[in-house]
């Protein structure tokens, strides 16, 4: 794959292999309280949540698709494909694939 394809992905595992290569090196010089900090660092770590949100066909979906490269979601410039908000995670990203807005008052109906 080529780098410029997905650069929120290359970066975050240059970031994964910096953190793992700087773990490495502390564990060879004994330095349990260093790779404690870490693991401590990693368990308070969140998730980022962004909500697409828009028009039915203004191209959420689309968007998502082009960003995670996930072939699963469906989009459609013919009918309204999301049905019911979907999350999808990217990376260390939670995708919230909305409804259209017009349809945000038709769900109890």
């Amino acid at each position: 794959s080529n780098d410029l394809e997905d650069p929120l992905a290359n970066a975050f595992n240059l970031l994964n292999k910096q953190l793992f290569a700087s773990v490495q090196a502390q564990l060879a010089n004994k330095d349990v309280t260093y790779v404690a900090d870490v693991a401590e660092q990693l368990a308070a770590f969140q998730f980022v949540n962004v909500w697409l949100l828009g028009a039915s066909g203004s191209g959420k979906s689309t968007l998502l698709k082009a960003i995670t490269n996930d072939e699963s979601i469906v989009t459609s410039s013919l009918f309204r494909g999301t049905e019911q908000t979907e999350r999808y995670t990217y990376n260390f990203l939670n995708f919230f694939d909305t409804v259209g807005i017009e349809d945000w008052g038709t769900w109890d109906k």
